[in-house]
């Protein structure tokens, strides 16, 4: 297995990781609505719905990226050739392992800060770092995969038929 393929099943790993953790997030939030009527709902069930979300959204970032659902302003793109579509494609995904890096830095600290400080969730105890380390993480993966990207598209890895196309 290639790094790339490596990287890629991380990167998809992670995703489903995510999108477990949204179905656990489903589930108890029904359980909550269902059983609180009843006298029956569970202490903390919003507390850890809100830190799935959290790990759910960038754990699954990386993936979005590389199935290129991610937000774009392609009406550049649509004047481009595909050549320079590439070649945009390329600068954007750099500017994105720029933004990754900054947030991968300061994510650390802020996690190295509330992993000092002991700071935990006001109902379940849980450690607020838990939380945090969900930001370093799913950029780390998102940077991976801009870095993935770059490459692909730098050494012609994609065919013709995978270029970011507008014209379709």
């Amino acid at each position: 297995m290639g790094m790339l393929s490596f990287l890629r099943s991380l990167s998809y790993f992670a995703h489903t990781i995510g999108a477990l953790l949204l179905g656990f997030i489903v589930i108890i939030t029904l359980y909550q609505i269902f059983t609180r009527p009843l006298g029956l709902g569970s202490i903390g069930i919003e507390e850890i719905s809100g830190i799935l979300v959290v790990w759910a959204v960038y754990l699954t970032i990386p993936y979005a990226l590389r199935e290129k659902k991610h937000i774009r302003v392609d009406i550049v793109l649509r004047l481009l050739s595909e050549k320079n579509q590439k070649r945009l494609l390329i600068v954007g995904n750099f500017i994105c392992l720029i933004f990754c890096i900054v947030i991968i830095w300061h994510g650390l600290q802020l996690t190295l800060l509330e992993f000092q400080g002991g700071g935990v969730t006001p109902l379940l105890n849980i450690p607020v770092y838990l939380l945090y380390l969900a930001v370093p993480l799913g950029m780390f993966l998102f940077a991976l995969e801009a870095s993935m990207e770059i490459i692909t598209h730098i050494s012609g890895l994609k065919s013709e038929d995978n270029v970011y196309r507008i014209h379709q």
